[in-house]
C-alpha cells in the first residue's frame, strides 16, 4: 500500500503548489484584513493538489486487477493527510490574531481536500482515468473566484470579513456540512460495487 501511495504522488504538482501556498500565507500573516481572500485561494490550491492525487494514468489496466477502487482509494488517502497536516502546519503558523479567525482558516484547507477525495473518487467510479485535472480546475476557478468576489456573501457567506459573529457562525456550519458531505460521498463512492448503499 506504501509503494502505491508514493507512486500516487503527483511531484511536480506539489512543488508548484507549495510555494504559492507559502506567499499566499505568508501575505495573509503580513496583512490579515487586507489580504484575507488569499486564504481561500491557498486552501483551493491545496484542494486542487489533493484532486491530483487520485488521478490513476494506467486505469485501464489497474481496474482489470483484483486490487478494487475502495483500495486504491485508502492508499492514496495517506498523502492526502499528509497534505492535511502540512496544511494545518502552516496554516497554524500565521498570526490571526487580528483577524481573529485562524480555526476557520484550517478548517477551510481541511474540507477543500476532502472535497477534492470525494469528487475525484465518484469520478473515477465513473470511469475516468484522470479526473483529478478537471477537479482542480473547478476547484481553483470556483473556490478562488467566490474568494475574491461573492455575489451571494450576504445569503452565502462562505469567506466572512468583518467582526459581525453571525456570517461567521454561518460560514462554519456551511463548511463543516461541506465536509461532513464530502467524507460521506467519499466513502461511497470507494466502496465495492456489490456493496454500495441502495
Amino acid at each position: 500500500m506504501l509503494r502505491h501511495a508514493a507512486r500516487a504522488l503527483p511531484v511536480p504538482v506539489l512543488g508548484a503548489a507549495a510555494p504559492v501556498v507559502a506567499l499566499l500565507l505568508w501575505m495573509l500573516d503580513r496583512w490579515p484584513w487586507m489580504a484575507w481572500p488569499a486564504a481561500g485561494i491557498a486552501a483551493a490550491l491545496v484542494g486542487a493538489a489533493a484532486a491530483r492525487l487520485f488521478d490513476e494514468p494506467a486505469a485501464a489496466i489497474v481496474d482489470t486487477l483484483p486490487r478494487a477502487l475502495w483500495w486504491r482509494t485508502t492508499a492514496r488517502l495517506g498523502p492526502a493527510c499528509l497534505l492535511v497536516a502540512g496544511w494545518l502546519a502552516a496554516a497554524s503558523l500565521v498570526d490571526l490574531d487580528g483577524a481573529g479567525r485562524p480555526a476557520f482558516v484550517r478548517l477551510q484547507g481541511v474540507v477543500t481536500v476532502l472535497c477534492a477525495a470525494a469528487w475525484t473518487t465518484w469520478l473515477r467510479r465513473r470511469g475516468r482515468a484522470r479526473p483529478g485535472s478537471a477537479v482542480a480546475a473547478g476547484l481553483l476557478l470556483v473556490l478562488s473566484s467566490l474568494a475574491l468576489r461573492n455575489p451571494l456573501e450576504r445569503f452565502v457567506p462562505l469567506y466572512p470579513y468583518g467582526p459581525d459573529p453571525e456570517p461567521w457562525r454561518t460560514a462554519y456550519f456551511l463548511w463543516g456540512a461541506a465536509g461532513a458531505v464530502a467524507a460521506v460521498l467519499l466513502v461511497l463512492a470507494a466502496l465495492p460495487r456489490g456493496r454500495r448503499f441502495r
